[in-house]
């Protein structure tokens, strides 16, 4: 059995199967021009291939054979996508539809229809419906997704004095989404900051240091740089007579300075504060802090973080303490580094005997998660 068609010559066969491959081959090499995204910069030069992102500042773009580029929207004339993006603005709302800029204006459509209008400095990102389902929408296990550092040191000595001294940190966090140039929603922070030494000679009385602190704090972003949080801080100073010091709170933070080179970040909170010595009643109070902290690459690769942390206390005027933190990080190979650190811890009412101010000098090595 044979097809026929009325303009094939007689005794031509007609092969339904190799019409079809020659349709789709043509279809095949077709699509890539079809679907590709088209901008035109104001020179008039034109790119065809597909935007990667965007954010307020401009458009990452990836044409044809050439690596991604990034274009401000000032020297953009048009950009139409063929694909649906999703639109994340700064005050995190949603749109999806094709992006197109046009007279200064980034447009969302849907179904043709323009559903939505902002300007540059209205939007956060821009970026494909697959990356916002799997990085920024997705639920992930609370054990997944931290970065962060571990560090630790040991010193030894053995002579007529035997001495033991060491010293740790943990400081990591979870952010939410978890790609860093997106928006952040929200953010867990743990850390911890312990130094254990013991100094101990025949006949005499063993000296013991034992210095623990620790903390976790949520955030939640109500913008890009502002977001409430609520925290729970723990501290034991034996230097200072401290058995145990809990402070449960929150309050409200505001990232001043965000870049590559520097971050600058202050908050302020109410907390409700227990104190409990070796030789002293326990003793409950209202406080508030106000604390900031700021970090900086002097380098490529070395970093330097301070913090500074002042704490007065509302309904117990002698319990005031501040707290001051300062650290380098310069790095060895790959995720290790050598950490110093030097930390200083003022308690206006210690354990009768014991000193007001309790200050630490750690170094070690560190690893980074």
């Amino acid at each position: 059995m044979h097809f026929s068609h009325p303009h094939l010559k007689p005794g031509s066969q007609f092969h339904p199967q190799w019409f079809m491959f020659g349709v789709s081959l043509i279809f095949l090499l077709l699509a890539p021009r079809l679907l590709a995204d088209h901008l035109v910069f104001k020179n008039g030069d034109r790119l065809s291939g597909k935007l990667v992102r965007a954010d307020a500042n401009g458009v990452i773009f990836q044409a044809a054979m050439v690596g991604p580029s990034t274009v401000p929207w000032a020297n953009l004339r048009r950009l139409r996508t063929r694909r649906v993006f999703v639109l994340i603005t700064t005050r995190f709302g949603l749109h999806r539809g094709r992006i197109e800029w046009r007279r200064g204006q980034i447009r969302v459509l849907h179904r043709g229809q323009i559903s939505a209008v902002f300007l540059p400095g209205q939007i956060a990102m821009i970026i494909n419906p697959v990356l916002y389902a799997r990085q920024v929408n997705a639920a992930y296990p609370v054990w997944s997704g931290w970065h962060g550092a571990l560090s630790a040191g040991v010193s030894l000595v053995r002579g007529t004095q035997s001495v033991r001294s060491f010293n740790g940190s943990v400081n990591v966090s979870r952010a939410t989404p978890r790609l860093n140039w997106l928006p952040p929603s929200s953010k867990t922070s743990f850390a911890f900051q312990g130094n254990y030494g013991r100094i101990s000679q025949t006949g005499k009385p063993t000296v013991l240091t034992d210095i623990l602190n620790s903390s976790l704090e949520q955030d939640e972003y109500v913008s890009q740089r502002v977001f409430l949080f609520a925290n729970a801080l723990f501290n034991h100073n034996v230097a200072q007579g401290l058995s145990l010091q809990q402070a449960y709170g929150g309050g409200i933070g505001w990232t001043i300075i965000k870049n590559p080179i520097a971050t600058l970040q202050v908050k302020s909170d109410l907390h409700w504060t227990q104190q409990a010595f070796y030789a002293l009643p326990r003793s409950r109070f209202l406080a508030t802090s106000l604390t900031e902290s700021y970090g900086r690459k002097l380098t490529r690769a070395v970093m330097w973080t301070e913090s500074l942390s002042v704490t007065p206390a509302i309904t117990n005027s002698v319990a005031y303490q501040t707290a001051g933190q300062t650290s380098l990080v310069i790095p060895i190979y790959k995720s290790l580094s050598f950490n110093t650190t030097l930390i200083d811890n003022y308690l206006n009412n210690p354990a009768p005997g014991f000193q007001k101010n309790s200050l630490q000098f750690n170094s070690g090595i560190q690893f980074s998660l």
